[in-house]
């Protein structure tokens, strides 16, 4: 018999300051779509839809923008 483990993930933000910051700023500017997104449509809005995919795939990555991460938590 096999075990399946599940590992778990969080969202945190990114610890470069400046970076979020500026990341926050754009947000703003855009009214919450992704400032790294060449247009603006719903799976662009913050938090992405590429990301949220990312997360449902347990893979440890980070946004486009950088302002935030998936990682593993330990358990």
């Amino acid at each position: 018999r096999k075990d399946i483990i599940m590992a778990k993930y969080k969202i945190v933000i990114s610890e470069d300051v400046e970076l979020v910051a500026e990341v926050n700023r754009q947000l703003q500017e855009t009214k919450g779509y992704c400032p790294c997104a060449l247009y603006r449509s719903p799976e662009y809005r913050c938090i992405c839809e590429s990301f949220r995919n990312a997360l449902a795939r347990g893979e440890e990555t980070e946004c486009n923008c950088g302002k935030y991460k998936i990682v593993k938590t330990e358990d």
